[in-house]
Formats: structure tokens, sequence, C-alpha cells
């Protein structure tokens, strides 16, 4: 009896040395990419005053800003790989669905998105996976959302309109080109370091050599991977949809959630998610890196558990950027 109590009692302090470390790992992730206090602390209000306030308080898009403009080097490389995207031409695609485009715009009206980088439209696509996305247009970004997201059993306006805030976030905060620009700067990095263990010694060039990635430039691989689109009846259509970095993807969770809280209905953004949830395992995409929907349910709860936590020290973070 004593060996039990003695087991049980390891198992309790395993599953809450478990709960803090996810706790701090959420932590973390919050201090990187949390909104600004004028976003989290908005009383319900229009639409249109998120969208802005978001994008005129956001200082690490404004540093973004100032560093892609300057068109060298590193930003260079990140317009070119930006501009080599696939786009999607929704006037062309045979799988936008035209009878329910009325309804699409209204949605789209409702939910707003920043005048300095509107979304270009909001498309549902005849596909019974149920699935969202944003895509690349020639002039900014569009958001697509499958048939079989709309007509999925429990799906409301409200929650449409959670996940239509989240991938007008992937836009608006100009993630693709962002995740490339990181991209650059990082592998300028390697190569700085790489340059000064290769100058010390022979044996440090021949170790850097085996274990520099071979395809650093394409860490994903193909990057439609995650994006496919099956019609039914037919064969899968790869759609030009974009990539994210993980902190990306939690990024614009945070925003669809803050977007409902300044409606007042944050609370439906968890349930939201769980729309998005696979239906059965074997429809679970290659493993990439990303959270799954499970994790990001988890961090948005903690994010609603602790309202407070970050008021101070993610301002402070953010004025030493």
């Amino acid at each position: 009896m004593k060996k039990l109590f003695i087991l049980l009692a390891v198992i309790a302090t395993i599953g809450c040395k478990a709960e803090t470390n996810q706790d701090k790992k959420f932590r973390k992730i919050a201090e990187r990419v949390e909104l600004p206090g004028a976003v989290r602390n908005l009383s319900p209000s229009d639409a249109g005053d998120f969208w802005q306030l978001l994008v005129d308080n956001d200082l690490q898009l404004k540093k973004f800003d100032h560093d892609i403009a300057k068109r060298k080097g590193a930003e260079k490389e990140a317009e070119e790989k930006y501009a080599s995207m696939p786009r999607f031409y929704a006037r062309y695609n045979t799988y936008v669905d035209t009878a329910l485009q009325p309804y699409a715009d209204s949605l789209l009206a409702t939910v707003g998105s920043p005048a300095s980088t509107p979304a270009e439209g909001l498309y549902f696509i005849s596909d019974y996976y149920p699935a969202a996305y944003t895509v690349l247009t020639d002039s900014a970004y569009a958001v697509c959302i499958t048939t079989g997201l709309l007509f999925k059993p429990g799906v409301s306006d409200d929650l449409l309109k959670a996940i239509i805030a989240r991938q007008i976030a992937h836009g608006a905060l100009r993630h693709q080109l962002r995740y490339f620009y990181d991209e650059a700067i990082s592998k300028r990095r390697r190569r700085t370091v790489g340059g000064f263990a290769i100058g010390l010694t022979l044996v440090a060039a021949t170790a850097l050599a085996v274990t520099e990635p071979e395809a650093f430039d394409d860490p994903y691989g193909d990057i439609y991977i995650r994006n496919q689109v099956t019609i039914e009846g037919g064969a899968p259509q790869r759609m030009p949809a974009a990539i994210y970095s993980p902190d990306q993807e939690y990024a614009a969770d945070l925003v669809g959630y803050r977007f409902m809280q300044s409606q007042g209905k944050g609370d439906l953004y968890v349930e939201a998610l769980r729309l998005l949830a696979p239906e059965f395992t074997t429809a679970l995409v290659p493993e990439t890196g990303d959270p799954n929907i499970s994790q990001r349910i988890d961090f948005i709860k903690y994010i609603a558990s602790n309202p407070d936590i970050l008021n101070k020290k993610s301002e402070g973070l953010r004025r030493k950027q």
C-alpha cells in the first residue's frame, strides 16, 4: 500500500510539472506575439476600430515595414521569394462557389479589415474537407473557406467571423513576407557563424559541411502539402495558400480571439477552432512543426484564464524593440 501511495504521488508530481511547463511555454509565446495593449484592452466596439488599432500600434510590424523598405540583401531576397509565390484569381477559379458570393461579401463586411492592408475578398471553395486559409492575390490577399466548413454541423455566422478574422490577421500583419524575411535573416546569420568557424580550423569547416541543411531555403519542402484542397469526385487541387511559422500561427489565433473579444464574444473563439479539428486521425497532414488544433486551443485557454498576465511585461518588451 505504501508503494502505491508513493507511485501516485510521483504521478501527481509529474502531472503538475507538465502543466507548469506548458504554462511557461505559452507565456513565452505570448511575450513574443501578444497584441498591443490598446487592442487587448479594447471595449466592445466597431470592427474597423479593432483593425486600425491593431496595425497602428503593432511596433513589430512597424519595425518590419522600416526594415523591408531598405530592399537590400535579406529584404530583397524576401521580396523576390514573395513575388514568386503563386497568386489566387477568384474570377477564373472554377472551384469558387459563385452562388454563395453575396453571403461571403456580407460576412467580410461585418468582419472588416485594415484600410492600409485590406482583404481583397472572401470566397467559398467547393471542397468537402473543412478548412480556411489565406491566399495571395496580385494586390494583397484574400480569405478562402471551404464549403465543407461552411456546412459543418454547428456552424454559425459568429464562428465563421472568428475564423475569418484569424485569416485576415495573416494578411494584415504581412505574415508571408515576414516569414521569408526572417528566413533570409536566419540564413545570413548561419553563414556568418559558419564563415567564422571555417576561418578557425579545417575540422570546424568539415563539421559544418556535414551538418548544414541542403534545403534551408524551403524547410517545409512542398509548400502546398498542408493546403491541399480535395474536390469531391476529383483529384486533389493544389491551391496557392501561404506558409507561416509556429509563432505566426499563434499570433493569428490571438488576433482572432481578441477580435471576438472586441465584439463581446471572445468565448466563442475556442469553439471556432474546434470546427477546424480533423474529424478522423487519417485526415491529419504531415508533421511540419506547426501547432495542432489542440495546442492552439490550449494556448487560447491559457490567454483567456490569464487576462492581465502580460499587460506590463509585454508592453515593456515592445518598448525595447
